[in-house]
Order: structure tokens, then C-alpha cells, then sequence
């Protein structure tokens, strides 16, 4: 149709977005190189691969080494963090692993030794390998006393005698007699098989079995510091002997038992009393000016009668 027209528009292409594909070409990029690249272990703290420390602790004299050692690795730096303390084995070796390369802090300890505090470098990916000799260090301890009390001489065998034991013998020392606290020394055998006191009249009485074979029950002969002593009639252990006085007794039941040179004429056991020596305990004199007193008293009340 003349005078008119068609006008059809025409296609316009799309827009494409360079800076799209830019950023989407350099992540494949990056994504692709973090895939193919070999994997790199975490530096430390100057960089580089941890490292390995190890070693022994030695005694600086034999060179043996030194059990139980604590051994720490500490930073220079105030507020940083080392790899930590190890213990030694029974053979004095210790290890770390994993330690970051760097300067540290070494400081070894040990009950009985003095400490040592040094430094150490170690460097990256290697083992480090480490031997601490520690001198030994005298401990101070509080002064040891040690109290023990000195047999009097004529005492001579008594603990030889009651290692050997016997079922029919007793024994006690100073240190028994002040434990058990008697009133009287007879007191000290009340539980002594074969024994029996007899108390009343002046004097309480230790009587004993003496001879197996019979039935008679006797008092054993007395013994003063190893001599053969009678006692006055009327008066016993108890009245002579104070137990503060006695420094030990032996007693001993039947005659089978009793050491040859402590046997007596009555051949009925024998009873031993061992004195302390003058100046020991608070007697105010000794056992033989109190017997004396005692024996004069005695024939006093026989003369006035």
C-alpha cells in the first residue's frame, strides 16, 4: 500500500556484564590452585614446621641419669605459652614434640639436686637433642636428736638375755616400767604366767612355780645388780625396791631357766633387780642406805619388844 509502511522493530542482543565474569573467573581461579597446591602445616610462632626436643637428665658426678627430673619449656616473652613440663622416665629421658621453632626457657628440677635454668634454640623441622647434668644439692633437714638411754654397766647381758626369750622368764626396762605406772613394782608381773602375788601382812610377796616337778610354789631368790641378796624377814620387793629406783627387772619362774650365774640356794627361780645408778630418777639416796635404814628399823622394834 503506497503511502505507508511496516516498521518491524529490530532484535536488540542482550547486555553481557564484564565484571560478573571477572570475579566469577578469579574464584575458580583460587578454588582451582587451593586443590592442586600441597598442603603446608601451621608455622609457628617465628614460623617455620614444629620441631623435636628431647633428652636426658644426668647426675653430674656418675652420669647416671636422674628419674622423676621435671623439665619445662617456657617462654621468653611474658604472656606467651610454651610447650609445657615433662616428667623424666626411670632412665632420665624426656620429650616434646610438636615444639614451634624459637628461643625458649629450659628449667630442670629434682628433689636432692640443684636446679638449672637455661635457654634454647630450636629451629625449624629438626630434633633437638638435649643432656642436662644437674649437681647434687645437700638437703637441710632439721637437726636429728637422738635420746637413748645408757645401760649402767653391771648391767652387762641383760638384752642378750631377753633376745634369747624364754616362756618362763619376764623382762622390762626403764622405758616399761614408766609406761605401765605401777604403784609397786610386784604390779609389773600380775600378768606374768606362772606368777602369783600374795598381798598382806608387811609386805606383798612374788611367789613363783620354781620346780616343775612339784607342786610346792616358793619366792624366787633376789638379785641386787647381779649380787645375791637375803631379805629381812618381814619386808619384800615392794618395800625395798620403789619402782622410780629400778632401772630393769628379769624374772625368771623355774629353775630350768634361770642363767647359771643367777641361781640361788633356795633353787626356786630368780627374781633380778637392776638399780639406777646413783644420780639418775629423784631417790635422795642410794637403794643400800635405805635397805640399811630399813634393816635398823627392823631390829629397833625386835629390841623394844
Amino acid at each position: 500500500m503506497l503511502g505507508s509502511s511496516f516498521h518491524v522493530p529490530s532484535r536488540v542482543a542482550p547486555r553481557t556484564d564484564l565484571r560478573g565474569v571477572v570475579v566469577l573467573a578469579t574464584a575458580l581461579l583460587v578454588t582451582l590452585a587451593g586443590s592442586l597446591s600441597p598442603q603446608i602445616p601451621e608455622r609457628g610462632a617465628e614460623g617455620g614446621r614444629p620441631s623435636t626436643v628431647a633428652g636426658r637428665v644426668l647426675d653430674h658426678e656418675s652420669g647416671v641419669g636422674v628419674g622423676a627430673a621435671v623439665v619445662s619449656l617456657g617462654p621468653l616473652v611474658a604472656g606467651s605459652r610454651g610447650p609445657g613440663t615433662r616428667a623424666t622416665d626411670d632412665e632420665g629421658a624426656f620429650r616434646f614434640v610438636d615444639v614451634p621453632p624459637g628461643r625458649y626457657l629450659v628449667t630442670v628440677t629434682s628433689l636432692g639436686y640443684r636446679a638449672l635454668t637455661d635457654t634454647l634454640e630450636v629451629d625449624a623441622d629438626s630434633e633437638v637433642r638435649v643432656a642436662v647434668r644437674l649437681s647434687a644439692r645437700p638437703i637441710a633437714l632439721e637437726p636429728l636428736v637422738v635420746t637413748a638411754r645408757r645401760r649402767p654397766a653391771f648391767m652387762g647381758g641383760f638384752d642378750e638375755r631377753r633376745a634369747k626369750g624364754s616362756s618362763h622368764a619376764a623382762f622390762f626396762d626403764r622405758d616399761e616400767i614408766e609406761e605401765a605406772n605401777p604403784r609397786v613394782l610386784s604390779e609389773m608381773f600380775t600378768t606374768v604366767p606362772g606368777v602369783e602375788i600374795r598381798r598382806g601382812g608387811l609386805s606383798d610377796s612374788i611367789v613363783v612355780q620354781g620346780d616343775p616337778t612339784t607342786s610346792r610354789a616358793c619366792r624366787p631368790d633376789l638379785f641386787v645388780n647381779g649380787n645375791l641378796t637375803v631379805v629381812p624377814e618381814g619386808f619384800g620387793v615392794d618395800d625395798l625396791f620403789p619402782p622410780r629406783d629400778v632401772e630393769a627387772v628379769e624374772l625368771y619362774t623355774i629353775l630350768h631357766d634361770v642363767p647359771s650365774r643367777f641361781r640361788g640356794p633356795s633353787r626356786c627361780g630368780s627374781l633380778l633387780v637392776w638399780l639406777r645408778e646413783e644420780g639418775e630418777g629423784e631417790r635422795p639416796a642410794s637403794w643400800m642406805r635405805w635397805l640399811a635404814g630399813l634393816v635398823a628399823l627392823g631390829a629397833t622394834v625386835l629390841l623394844a619388844r
